[in-house]
């Protein structure tokens, strides 16, 4: 992705990380990327992680809300330790020291959300114990609002990524997908926006664009797909068990003629 291509330099990833730790760190040779390649994992792909000073970073970037980013991050930072770790015996007596992992979404989709969202493992237990034995804690950071985010303040970067996201979309309510990611770009780089970036990996940059502005109206079809079918197979079980039409069409807030249609489509 391009959040991906921005933060694989270090310039910009120490930026990211001083910003959201609030630490100060200034040399790029104190970072150490643990990025999860699928050359290495198959199944699974983080977009960036980092240690920097015992502490451990993983940072993913979404533009759809996810709540199991818990249980993936859990995937995630366990493979991190364990290439942390390496050849260590964890059965002798002498105890390992492990680097303090932190958890970050960097959310920019077009479905709302609050400036901070917390997300929690034990959010998906089958049962909620007053104190889990396994917890893990994610925090979201809604980057779409420039004003509502004082953490871009701290990271120039991310801010830039973000109004450069927030031009195409504006572009997108007149212009097609290549028109409007090439007009972001020149604008962008006109007005000192992410400007080397984009002048350097332009061509990378906009056909990472245009596939995950695909992708993002592919699972926008696939969603309404998955909730059409639910609808229908509500206003059919409704009317099996004997209601009316018209009483389908009052609780389910839905034109008549709607669910006559559903009801005489064949399944």
């Amino acid at each position: 992705t391009v959040f991906r291509l921005l933060f694989k330099d270090k310039s910009n990833l120490l930026s990211l990380f001083n910003a959201v730790n609030d630490t100060d760190f200034s040399d790029e040779n104190d970072i150490k990327i643990t990025t999860l390649e699928n050359a290495i994992y198959m199944t699974s792909k983080n977009d960036i992680s980092c240690i920097i000073d015992m502490k451990l970073n993983l940072f993913e970037h979404q533009s759809t809300v996810n709540p199991n980013m818990p249980y993936r991050n859990l995937e995630y930072v366990t493979k991190c330790f364990k290439r942390y770790v390496g050849n260590f015996d964890i059965y002798t007596g002498k105890a390992l020291t492990l680097p303090n992992p932190k958890f970050v979404v960097f959310y920019n989709g077009v479905n709302e959300q609050p400036p901070i969202r917390v997300m929690r493992l034990s959010d998906l237990y089958a049962h909620k114990d007053e104190i889990p034995n396994l917890e893990l804690v994610v925090i979201q950071y809604n980057i779409n609002n420039l004003a509502d985010c004082t953490l871009m303040d701290r990271c120039e970067p991310l801010k830039e990524y973000s109004e450069f996201i927030g031009c195409i979309r504006s572009n997108l309510k007149t212009m097609d997908k290549g028109e409007a990611v090439d007009s972001a770009i020149d604008y962008c780089i006109g007005n000192g926006i992410l400007k080397d970036f984009l002048t350097n990996n332009r061509n990378e940059v906009r056909s990472m664009s245009l596939f995950e502005f695909d992708a993002e109206e592919h699972e926008k079809a696939i969603k309404q797909i998955a909730y059409e079918d639910g609808r229908a197979e509500l206003i059919l079980s409704m009317f099996n068990s004997g209601k009316t039409p018209e009483q389908i069409s009052d609780f389910c807030g839905l034109d008549l003629k709607e669910v006559e249609k559903v009801i005489k489509s064949p399944m």
